[in-house]
């Protein structure tokens, strides 16, 4: 295994504890990887939803504030994970017994198939711009039906080996300048200093909703932290990676969401279509967009 800067994924392993000479993550890797997972078209439009109810400046505090609280708890999940070497649900079985971990394993499921519909839609309707603007058809419903197989094998290979293919290769690295590329041409086109001093319209949501917004991302991914946590070297470099990783990425994309929905003058509903057709028309930007749909498919 390369050292250095290169991204070093866990193998497959079973639910049995990790023996301690197969754990083999960083606390650079597991940053790396909660970087990625972090990223996503999704947590954009979580970002939109801050504004026009709060200003720019309310709302780039509840980012910060919820991302800090929200990654806590992300983070104290996996040292959990990192000190038992098994996967969340199964360490829930210590607390709930063997049977009681069930109704936890089929909720977690739940909100997987939730948070999975909602990427393939937000997916769909980005490739919808692209093949309306390339092709010269919509196929709304075929790029439903395509994100839902891709979603569907990604989860039959398992998220390892799913994260192993896709972060060891290339895709960390391509993400990062695929974001570079839209924070550059945010602050480079768009007026930032009139968009800095916007005050919020009132209503949904207020400060605190806000901050419970952005909470909500990090959270969501607690069920699963575990899962990537047990193969940590050492519990501790392993929290401070996911809550430096996780807490770097979610603020930014959040920040990005809040900015290019009030920069491009649209509603949340229209979020993804109208960031979409700002970026077709330029070379980098169809680029970037299609570096972030394969991204997010191991979200999905």
């Amino acid at each position: 295994m390369r050292s250095g800067l290169a991204v070093r994924i866990p193998e497959d392993w079973g639910i049995q504890p990790v023996p301690q000479e197969r754990r083999t993550l960083r606390g650079f890797d597991l940053g790396v990887l909660w970087g990625d997972l972090a990223v996503s078209l999704l947590v954009m439009v979580a970002g939109a939803l801050l504004v026009p109810g709060l200003g720019t400046q309310e709302a780039l505090l509840a980012i910060v504030i919820g991302t800090l609280l929200g990654t806590v708890l992300l983070s104290l999940a996996g040292i959990v994970g990192s000190r038992t070497g098994v996967p969340t649900m199964v360490g829930l079985r210590a607390a709930l017994g063997i049977r009681g971990s069930y109704g936890t394993s089929l909720l977690n499921i739940l909100q997987l198939v939730g948070w999975a519909a909602l990427e393939i839609i937000i997916m769909a309707q980005a490739a919808r711009a692209l093949s309306e603007h390339y092709l010269g058809f919509s196929g709304y419903y075929l790029w439903l039906v395509f994100f839902g197989l891709v979603g569907m094998a990604l989860a039959v290979g398992g998220p390892v080996v799913v994260v192993r293919q896709w972060l060891q290769k290339f895709g960390v690295w391509v993400i990062l300048a695929a974001t570079a590329w839209l924070t550059y041409y945010l602050f480079d086109t768009y007026d930032m200093g009139e968009i800095w001093r916007r005050d919020g319209a009132g209503g949904f949501p207020n400060f605190w909703q806000g901050v419970d917004i952005v909470i909500a991302l990090p959270v969501s991914w607690l069920p699963l932290v575990g899962d990537y946590s047990r193969f940590a070297r050492r519990a501790a470099p392993g929290a401070v990676g996911t809550y430096i990783g996780y807490a770097i990425a979610n603020t930014w994309f959040f920040a990005l969401g809040m900015l290019y929905v009030q920069a491009l003058q649209t509603d949340p509903g229209g979020f993804v279509d109208a960031l979409v057709k700002m970026m077709l028309p330029l070379a980098a930007g169809w680029l970037a967009l299609i570096v972030l749909l394969a991204g997010e498919t191991d979200e999905a």
